[in-house]
Formats: structure tokens, C-alpha cells, sequence
């Protein structure tokens, strides 16, 4: 099971913020000490003339939580 999150917020016609959550689960993992891994990013995203969009991602974090 996994999923996808993103949160974002139109600033102007051709700026936003970005936020993404991914969260993948494991129920039966290969390592048998990580089951739930999630990463976290922020950026900004850009779109030019027509349909050209070009996203900078600020800082990504990654934490693995052990059950």
C-alpha cells in the first residue's frame, strides 16, 4: 500500500508553492525491521508560456519508522 500527497498554493498566474508526502507501507517487507518509509519535499513551481511547468525542490526528508 502507498499513496500520494501534495499540497499546492497558487501565488500567481505562473508561481506556486509545493508541498509532497509519500508514504509507502510495506506489510510484508523485505527487511523485516521497515515497514513504513516516508519522504517529505517543498519547492516551488513555475510555469512558462503555454503548458511548460519546471518545479525546484527546496529540501527533501526522508524518515523510516521501525515496527
Amino acid at each position: 500500500m502507498s499513496g500520494e500527497v501534495t499540497l499546492q498554493v497558487k501565488l500567481t498566474s505562473r508561481f506556486s508553492l509545493r508541498t509532497n508526502f509519500n508514504y509507502p507501507f510495506e506489510d510484508e517487507p523485505v527487511v523485516p525491521n521497515t515497514r513504513f518509509v516516508y519522504a517529505v519535499s517543498n519547492g516551488v513551481q513555475v510555469q512558462f508560456c503555454g503548458r511548460s511547468i519546471i518545479y525546484f525542490r527546496f529540501k527533501q526528508r526522508t524518515q523510516t519508522i521501525f515496527t
